[in-house]
């Protein structure tokens, strides 16, 4: 159900995209639903290779950026027009000396202005992440691992497992919490078990990547390389216990409901009061566990490996979820990384482009706001309605 909906979003998504009014210029456009045989690559016979018949003359037209890993139809209307206009919505809302505190263009002009000054990120360095590295800096028994590794949660850090609320799968009616494996910086298991040239290679680059990020810490490069291997270490062994994304599809494997009981007695090196405490959440019945015996590995290594090593594994994973935010230094080592070794990208985006996206990422709902107001119109909406209208039918048959 899930994947369906999400699929239905992305075609609702793509239509939205090229209907909404635009002022800028826009690669050549067919009239309104005309197919443009100007894409087609008419030297290629249809029954021998149809994809390249219908598009190798866009293609070949349309060569994939040195800043992008993928490129396409929907890529040049986000490109041509959707950021262009995000851009300066975002420039005017920061220039705006009179927005109200609290409002829409306040929260999104700041942080804009925020990650545009390159002089100020490369002054302060790793100062910003100072607080929060004092609060991993105290850890000091299992109590305050599980209040600050909560804490790193809920700002978004990628630590330990991953927890949210949503719908009960099996009763759509009711909301309940949900809880899965997490706390692996690489995106799937195979990633720590492939030992494949390639498998090798992007754990060396990855445990490069995390003695880089300790290194802004101020640790020599022996005793950060150090410290990156052993946090490979840990995750490899959280990867063991891990669902791999074929089996996460199972929708019967990962639907266990759980009271909170059963859950404390199964992972008791997990301190779920404190966990739920930070979260916000007073009382929980039962909560939903993707991955039992992924949470029951993390209960035990949270016993096995020392406070010092999960605060090192803390400060990784902090680092690595802010630090293409940060100085250019920073952003650079994050670059290297995930763009150039996972994604094959070339050259990073110029700073005002990183700058709309990361707004656009962490401000949606309010960038949002701004965007209608100004793109959205009465007509282009009445536009989409209608087309909304006439997916949903097509669903239905």
């Amino acid at each position: 159900m899930k994947k369906h909906a999400s699929i239905t979003a992305v075609l609702i998504l793509g239509v939205c995209l090229l209907t909404i009014s635009c002022h800028r210029g826009t690669p050549a456009a067919t009239a309104s639903g005309e197919i443009n045989l100007a894409d087609f690559d008419t030297t290629v016979l249809p029954g021998n290779n149809f994809f390249e018949y219908v598009n190798g003359t866009w293609l070949k037209k349309n060569p994939i950026p040195a800043s992008e890993a993928v490129w396409g139809s929907f890529n040049t209307v986000y490109d041509f027009n959707i950021i262009p206009h995000l851009y300066d919505l975002l420039k005017a809302a920061a220039a705006d000396k009179n927005k109200a505190v609290g409002s829409a263009e306040q929260k999104a002009g700041d942080y804009f202005s925020l990650i545009m000054d390159s002089n100020k990120l490369n002054k302060e360095g790793i100062s910003p992440l100072n607080s929060v590295l004092a609060e991993i800096n105290s850890i000091s028994d299992n109590k305050s691992l599980w209040s600050v590794s909560a804490s790193l949660m809920k700002m978004g850090v990628n630590a330990m497992f991953r927890f949210g609320v949503g719908q009960d799968d099996k009763y759509s009616s009711k909301e309940i919490c949900n809880l899965g494996q997490g706390g692996m910086l690489l995106p799937a298991k195979d990633y720590y078990t492939d030992n494949s040239d390639r498998g090798k290679m992007i754990r060396e680059r990855f445990t490069t990547f995390e003695t880089q990020l300790l290194e802004q810490l101020g640790e020599t490069q022996d005793a950060a390389r150090k410290d990156a291997e052993k946090v490979l270490i840990m995750e490899s062994e959280l990867a063991i216990s891990a669902m791999s994304p074929s089996e996460e599809r199972d929708v019967h494997a990962v639907y266990n409901k759980k009271t909170m009981k059963e859950l404390e007695d199964e992972t008791p090196g997990i301190d779920w009061q404190i966990c739920l405490d930070t979260f916000g959440l007073k009382s929980v019945d039962s909560i939903l566990v993707a991955q039992p015996e992924f949470m029951k590995k993390l209960s035990d290594l949270v016993k096995q490996y020392s406070t010092d090593d999960w605060k090192t594994y803390l400060r990784v994973h902090l680092l690595a979820a802010t630090a293409g935010k940060l100085s250019d230094t920073l952003a650079a080592i994050s670059f290297n990384f995930w763009d150039k070794t996972f994604r094959g990208v070339k050259v990073m985006k110029p700073r005002w482009k990183r700058a709309v996206e990361a707004t656009s990422g962490a401000l949606g709902e309010i960038v949002g706001q701004l965007y209608v107001a100004k793109y959205f119109s009465a007509a282009t909406k009445e536009k989409v309605r209608v087309m909304v209208g006439n997916i949903i039918s097509a669903y239905k048959d």
